[in-house]
């Protein structure tokens, strides 16, 4: 009998270890409760050690084929003027700039000791040697592995959030282009397609407008749109753009993507617990700020499938628990490394009044006249401090390509 495997979720690291685990003699089971993919939605990147494992897999002249062309970004005043601009470094080599050398988008990436009992919506119930909640920051697998009293793990970063899709116009360029409003609040628009763009809106816990924000986020009885709504009256005043992007989220069809949520960490003493282990956001969320969340799902569907094979003798027999225990042991110090940001982070970035919009871009502005972007790009590491990908030979990684 084959080992049996049940990933809750199909976003990034649920295909991403069934990708590994078809390598071994296991059959597995991708469950997902939305009735299609999430292909739409933000831009995602993959940075440092998950370039590595996406080579690993041998995907990368697939996923060059699906780079946004974007040039870079730009911060802008209200009446759309650049105020500083920072390129791109796609070398190849040395760190990433804020728009990555594999920038793409989301949908083009998706194209106990005797087993857990899982009992399904329709009435039927199975048997899984392991089952992995790869079900997102706010993972309903998460509750399982820490019981109903446990303390929630998920920590907030102070700031609320919003992404969707826009119709394309004229004065759109092929630049990630920020504008940030008074009362901590920011626009971001980024290319797309030739007939849309992406735009996020996102403001701080304290900002302007955050209160009625953060209430609908919360309310489980919102729908779509009442939340929609509420950032609309959030930035209803912003300037720039926000009257037409405003009008895009509450009547464009295109908008239906709309996405919300709270930015935030998850730290967990343990992501396992008897047969059950958690991958990706749903046991170690890094959050959006640190630009890994993608990479790091990558890296763990590998090392939890290197693991796995490691423990898995020439019967086909498996011990689970040894295995789940390496992923702990291998992945967490990377996990630490990336999940440690500055605590002025992300409200640096937020100025509140209208002189400190301006300072914050005078500083963008003087780091690009010094060329320090260019500085830090060349003798910069993408990699996220010393740790590398082990290599798993029982993966029989395909051939690299680098």
């Amino acid at each position: 009998m084959p080992v049996k495997v049940l990933i809750i979720g199909a976003g990034i690291g649920g295909p991403s270890l069934a990708f590994w685990l078809s390598r071994l003699p296991y059959s597995v089971t991708i469950l997902e409760r939305h009735p299609d993919l999430r292909a739409n939605g933000q831009q995602i990147d993959i940075r440092g050690q998950g370039v590595t494992t996406m080579r690993y897999m041998g995907i990368e002249s697939a996923v060059r084929s699906k780079v946004v062309d974007e040039e870079g970004f730009q911060l802008v005043n209200s009446a759309g003027q650049p105020q500083a601009v920072l390129l791109p470094n796609k070398s190849g080599k040395g760190k990433q700039s804020f728009t990555s050398e594999f920038e793409i988008m989301r949908g083009d990436l998706l194209d106990g000791d005797e087993g857990v009992k899982v009992a399904f919506k329709d009435g039927t119930e199975e048997v899984f040697d392991l089952v992995v909640g790869a079900d997102g920051d706010h993972s309903k697998t998460r509750r399982i592995i820490l019981g109903p009293e446990a303390p929630e793990p998920f920590r907030s970063l102070g700031c609320y959030v919003c992404y969707f899709t826009c119709p394309r116009n004229e004065s759109d360029s092929k630049y990630a282009t920020i504008y940030h409003a008074v009362g901590s609040r920011i626009m971001v628009t980024r290319a797309d397609n030739p007939k849309t763009i992406q735009v996020y809106m996102t403001v701080l816990t304290t900002g302007k407008g955050a209160g009625i924000v953060g209430r609908a986020i919360r309310n489980r009885k919102a729908g779509m749109k009442e939340q929609k709504k509420a950032w609309a009256e959030a930035f209803k005043d912003a300037g720039w753009q926000a009257e037409r992007l405003i009008d895009a989220l509450l009547n464009d069809p295109v908008a239906k993507d709309f996405y919300t949520h709270e930015i935030g960490q998850v730290r967990m003493k343990s992501w396992s617990k008897g047969n059950i282990t958690l991958l990706g956001d749903a046991g170690y969320c890094p959050t959006p700020v640190t630009g890994f969340g993608t990479s790091l799902a990558l890296v763990g569907a590998y090392v939890l499938a290197g693991e796995l094979a490691k423990q898995t003798k020439e019967d086909g027999t498996v011990d689970i628990h040894a295995a789940l225990e390496g992923y702990d042991k291998t992945l967490r110090p990377l996990v630490d490394e990336v999940q440690k940001i500055s605590p002025f982070v992300p409200s640096i970035a937020y100025p509140r009044t209208w002189w400190g919009i301006k300072i914050f871009q005078t500083l963008i502005w003087l780091w690009t006249v010094f060329k320090l972007d260019k500085l830090v790009s060349t003798f910069g590491s993408d990699d996220v401090g010393t740790w590398r990908l082990p290599d798993y030979q029982g993966l029989r990684p395909a051939k690299r390509c680098f």
